[in-house]
């Protein structure tokens, strides 16, 4: 019995040594995890650190090399190859010239090491209108985690480069100076948007929003505000469906049905938004660049089946005097039977004199003034239903119907400027102090402008006008006299009958002001000047062209070939390449 007892006793004390070796075991293992998984936190910890780092540089990487393209893109204004910049790059460069841009190479930045690398550049081909360079950029970032393990991070961007439509034409109304809109009713369809201060009286009615910015140029705080207070006026969807007609933009939603969404359309509401930032108006620089587009694009202008505008005009004026003060200037005078038929880019040297029926689509930069001596209407408008329960169909059919672009290096006068009614009207709104000083583009001072200008369309400009010519005696006869700025150098005959202008179908754009005796007028497209002096008989209506819209389902982006800007660079792709 008793050696039986001394038997249980040992396997007693070999399950006690055996439970006490599995414990171990487990304690062993549990500290061996604990230690993997702390390590493992850590080193996890540190490749989304390495992640970030890498991110933060390509960011600054991209904006870098943008920053770049547009100082050689101010640099070299004339060349239609905007992106042969990008050709010149190795694998820690790109750009070439003064204005290469070099990459971050061994940089220590929170402690780890990084380095960004082109990996490839792809350029458009000549034909492609929209002329953006696509950039491949790898970063490579190596850190320590502080359990001692070594990580990296591999990450690729490609980005696009290139021109992209200003966002100005997202407004119905842009100035960049003092923004105004008094002495009866107005009705903006469409954003209004200033650099400067913004003021409109209790009359007028914005159905979108009203924005302005701080300016010190001009010593504006940026402040938009309804003259002796109050809010804007403003139609309800409802009013706005009754009484605005088809050539104002679509509402949000355009018809009875909710779910359907119009990026851009009117919402019913306005707001007044002060202290706004400043939307950059580049300046229309050497006509070189546009001269080369209108040439690549094969850009006309044509008037009962006659080609009077080839990509570029620079023949005689309307005087047909090759010593003229008129050469370079041209008029355009459209009938319903035989309208302006516009395909594409143009440019004409001097002065545009225009009125009348429009067809086609596309942009005539003047080197000087583009003078509006009538209507211009378009033959084939767009339209937008109210309500409309099919917007696609519209945006569709809108696509192909006339769009006219009116760019002045000058200024673009409404009304003839030589008829005293027309001086008396405007003169107090083409002068300081209403204009303020501004530095000019420094190309146009071939029109007169000095590197500032002191804010008077009145002054002298420096170049000779045509006052009138006639044979006699078999000899011709010129008769010229000194310019001002808001004057035409053709000859007073072909400035109109001065009767008020009512309606204008065009997008316009300059580098100094928009000026004007017109009458009880409607526009239809848009308004973007530096100065303004509209003078306008009871009523104004602005009704902004759904098809400048960036976001706009109508946009029409680059067919008509408005001025463009070196735009935001655009994430294509993402990707990680290397993890460890």
């Amino acid at each position: 019995m008793k050696k039986q007892s001394l038997n249980r006793g040992g396997f007693a004390l070999y399950m006690v040594i055996g439970s006490i070796a599995v414990v171990s075991l487990i304690v062993s293992g549990v500290l061996s995890y604990s230690v993997f998984a702390l390590r493992s936190a850590a080193s996890f910890t540190k490749v989304s650190e390495c992640r970030l780092t890498g991110q933060t540089v390509l960011e600054r990487a991209k904006v870098g090399i943008n920053e770049m393209f547009k100082k050689q893109r101010r640099a070299n204004p004339t060349s239609w190859d905007i992106l042969g910049w990008f050709q010149n790059f190795t694998a820690t460069s790109i750009g070439s010239g003064s204005f290469k841009y070099t990459l971050p190479q061994n940089l220590t930045l929170d402690g780890m090491t990084v380095s960004v690398s082109v990996r490839e550049v792809r350029l458009p081909a000549n034909t492609d209108l929209r002329q953006v360079a696509t950039v491949r950029l790898q970063a490579v970032v190596t850190g320590t985690s502080d359990s001692g393990i070594g990580v990296s991070k591999s990450i690729e961007e490609t980005i696009e480069y290139g021109l992209a439509r200003s966002s100005l034409f997202n407004n119905a109304y842009f100035v960049n100076n003092f923004g105004w809109m008094y002495g009866g009713q107005c009705i903006v369809n469409g954003q209004a948007r200033a650099n400067g201060d913004f003021s409109i009286d209790q009359g007028t009615y914005v159905n979108g929003a009203i924005y302005a910015a701080p300016n010190q140029e001009i010593g504006a705080a940026g402040i938009a505000r309804v003259n002796g207070g109050g809010i804007p006026k403003t139609m309800s969807i409802a009013e706005y469906w009754q009484k605005t007609g088809e050539r104002t933009r679509p509402t949000t939603p355009p018809g009875n049905d909710p779910s359907i969404n119009y990026p851009m359309g009117y919402d019913g509401t306005t707001t007044l938004n002060s202290y706004q930032e400043p939307v950059e108006m580049p300046f229309i620089g050497d006509l070189s660049y546009y001269k080369a587009l209108a040439a690549a694009r094969e850009g006309k202008v044509k008037i009962g089946g006659e080609t009077v505008v080839d990509a570029v005009y620079n023949g005689v004026g309307p005087s047909g005097l090759e010593t003229a003060p008129d050469k370079g200037c041209v008029t355009l005078i459209g009938t319903k039977s035989n309208p302006i038929v516009i395909n594409g880019p143009v440019v004409v040297d001097r002065d545009v004199v225009i009125s009348g029926y429009v067809s086609g689509q596309g942009t005539i930069y003047a080197g000087r003034n583009i003078h509006i001596v009538g209507n211009i209407t378009y033959i084939n408008p767009p339209s937008w239903k109210k309500p409309d329960q099919n917007p696609s169909a519209s945006t569709e059919a809108n696509q192909n119907k006339d769009m006219l672009g009116l760019v002045a290096k000058g200024n673009v006068v409404l009304g003839n400027p030589m008829d005293p009614r027309w001086y008396s009207d405007v003169r107090r709104y083409i002068v300081p102090p209403f204009v303020k000083p501004y530095a000019c583009e420094p190309t146009d001072s071939s029109i007169g402008y000095p590197s500032t200008f002191l804010g008077n369309y009145t002054a002298e400009d420096g170049l000779q006008r045509v006052v009138s010519y006639e044979q006699k005696d078999g000899e011709m006869l010129l008769m010229t006299d000194k310019s001002h700025y808001y004057q035409s150098l053709v000859q007073d005959s072909f400035m109109g009958d001065g009767s008020r202008i009512a309606r204008v179908d065009a997008v316009i754009y300059n580098n100094h002001a928009v000026m004007g005796r017109i009458g009880k007028c409607i526009f239809n497209g848009a308004i973007v000047c530096r100065d303004e002096a509209l003078i306008f008989e009871t009523h104004l209506d602005i009704n902004w062209d759904a098809r400048l819209g960036a976001r706009s389902p109508d946009g029409m982006d680059f067919s008509i070939y408005l001025p463009y800007v070196i735009g935001v660079p655009i994430v294509k792709s993402w990707k990680e390449v290397v993890s460890l």
